[in-house]
């Protein structure tokens, strides 16, 4: 097992051939392929994946002219299906059931307008069905699906906003009004019955300088949002959210520009903490425009930004934010990937259930401007790409190369570590092994430096430290924290985040079978978590139970 992680580690990192920004900022080239186009060039559109099934939905084409058709691509085919409306500059919910909620756009070309139509989606049958008209005219709205299949749409532009309420039951209807409104909102819950609702701008282009609607009670003022303004996105809830009622999305700080990740729990505003700044500059140099497009991969506890840079590349960021959840801070990865065809057009982007990311049409590239990063909103494209970030990466090497280098390097990195341990002496060894570490396995030399690792953490009680990370213990045990990672890994079937998770839970248990009165909240700071809604998540996690529940069943008496 440990051999099989070296070589993937080793070979992941020569496919992917990093290039350094003039930044000093590494760009990974990724490997990319075009299918087939889209039957109709399309911007402005609404995109999203049904299993295996991507299907697009209106937007505009050439000359900003309104486009009323939807398109589904099965088996190498686009096939057109025939809307009741355009919907460019719609919005959209998917349903429990699978449906899509499809509302409102610009009711003529260029944008102008707003409309009144709404239909449901059906994408068993690819049907589209009238729903009859929302409760007013709307362009450039949001909705969110709510768990009972209610929708709450809010938005519009260049005409009075307020909140209104899909019922499949009874309609459309209005909520209360917005004296000012939104254009492009984001609307997330905070709470059973309850949600924010804010975005960058009002509905006649005003900066919203901190301002947050609720859905059912009155308007907030948010500081944060007063120094950072969030990028306008048409938005799925799911595609945002990596835990009950807490979500990630894109921000932009207004005095330099610089980007960062919004995080929004519970109704609370908050930075998500990175271990570098988002780069200015692309892989080679040139300025890098990081896009609206975001999107979580829950499973992976990883999220996704688009970018361009000057020449028509794309540029992706890769935010791995697991080891927020224990108050550490997220790991930043980049990737690029460029077309000497041509320049990539700024199309519609979602991420495929293999782990790709799939972008469909959109407007193209300027190139009387090619020093700027530039587009026009009248030509747009029917092309259809799919980047492969995390698979097999681009390079320039043939293979059998590649495989000397990797079987060299692995042979050579087995014999460091051996050579290492039998001439010093160190925390990794126990005193007087020397003579016998020549002939023991690397599995028996791991097996011991976990036992070390284990010792150090309870020791030191080291998971006590909120920001706790891989680099400190491999400091204390002066060794590499790459070798740490792998073998905490391999050999503890966990990555280092949930190791010390485990550690705090059982300390956490402790604690409470001492003192069972003993509040939640400095159950959670004494065991080195961040908040107490992180203990609460990872002691569900970790034992089935909630810490209540826990209690009960250890006949620990009160409970709170």
């Amino acid at each position: 097992m440990m051999m099989r992680t070296i070589l993937s580690a080793l070979l992941a990192g020569l496919l992917s051939l990093p290039c350094a920004a003039a930044e000093d900022v590494s760009y990974e080239r990724i490997r990319f392929e075009r299918l087939p186009d889209m039957k109709t060039p399309r911007a402005g559109h609404l995109m999203l994946v049904t299993g295996n099934e991507i299907t697009v939905f209106g937007g505009h084409t050439d000359g900003f002219n309104p486009v009323g058709t939807a398109e589904s691509f099965r088996n190498g085919t686009w096939y057109s299906l025939q809307m009741s409306w355009p919907h460019d500059g719609g919005c959209f919910a998917v349903l429990p059931d699978g449906r899509v909620f499809l509302g409102g756009g610009s009711a003529e070309s260029f944008g102008i307008g707003q409309s009144w139509g709404a239909e449901i989606y059906d994408p068993e049958t690819h049907g589209f069905h009238p729903i009859g008209i929302m409760d007013r005219r709307r362009a450039y709205a949001s909705a969110l699906t709510l768990p009972d299949g209610k929708i709450v749409i809010a938005g519009n532009w260049y005409a009075e906003d307020g909140v209104a309420l899909y019922d499949p039951g009874e309609g459309f209807l209005s909520l209360k009004n917005l004296p000012v409104g939104w254009n492009a909102p984001y609307i997330l819950p905070a709470s059973p019955d309850e949600a924010v609702i804010f975005g960058r701008e009002d509905n006649y282009g005003n900066p919203a300088y901190g301002r947050v609607d609720l859905l059912r009670g009155d308007t907030l003022h948010v500081s944060l949002l007063e120094d950072w303004t969030v990028k306008v996105v048409s938005f799925l809830e799911e595609n945002l959210k990596i835990a009950d009622y807490t979500y990630l999305l894109p921000i932009e700080r207004s005095s330099d520009g610089q980007i960062g990740i919004l995080k929004v729990s519970e109704g609370h505003f908050s930075l998500l903490e990175t271990d570098t700044p988002f780069p200015m500059k692309g892989p080679f140099g040139g300025p890098v425009n990081w896009t609206s497009w975001f999107q979580v991969k829950r499973p992976l506890r990883q999220a996704w930004m688009l970018g361009y840079d000057v020449k028509g590349r794309i540029c992706l960021a890769r935010i791995d934010y697991d080891a927020t959840f224990d108050g550490g801070k997220a790991d930043l990865r980049l990737f690029y990937a460029e077309d000497a065809s041509g320049a990539f057009p700024q199309g519609r982007v979602c991420l495929m259930p293999d782990g790709s990311l799939l972008m469909s049409g959109g407007v193209e590239r300027d190139l009387s401007r090619p020093n700027e990063i530039a587009f026009t909103n009248f030509q747009t494209s029917a092309a259809v790409y799919r980047f492969y970030p995390d698979q097999f990466r681009q390079g320039g090497f043939p293979f059998w190369l590649f495989a000397a280098i990797i079987f060299l390097a692995a042979g050579g990195l087995l014999l460091l570590i051996v050579l290492r341990r039998r001439k010093k002496v160190s925390p990794l060894v126990p005193v007087g092994t020397n003579e016998r570490v020549a002939g023991e396995t690397v599995g028996k030399l791991s097996t011991d430096l976990m036992g070390e690792i284990d010792r150090l953490i309870m020791k030191k009680e080291l998971f006590k430290q909120k920001d706790l990370r891989v680099s400190d213990i491999a400091s204390l045990l002066a060794t590499n924290q790459t070798y740490i990672s792998l073998l905490v890994n391999n050999l503890s079937g966990n990555n280092f985040a949930s190791l010390i998770s485990g550690y705090r839970i059982r300390y956490a248990q402790e604690l409470m079978r001492k003192r069972p009165d003993m509040p939640h909240a400095d159950v959670a700071e004494a065991a080195g978590f961040s908040s107490r809604t992180a203990f609460l998540r990872t002691f569900k996690a970790q034992t089935g139970l909630t810490p209540s529940e826990w209690k009960r069943q250890e006949g620990l008496g009160n409970v709170f």
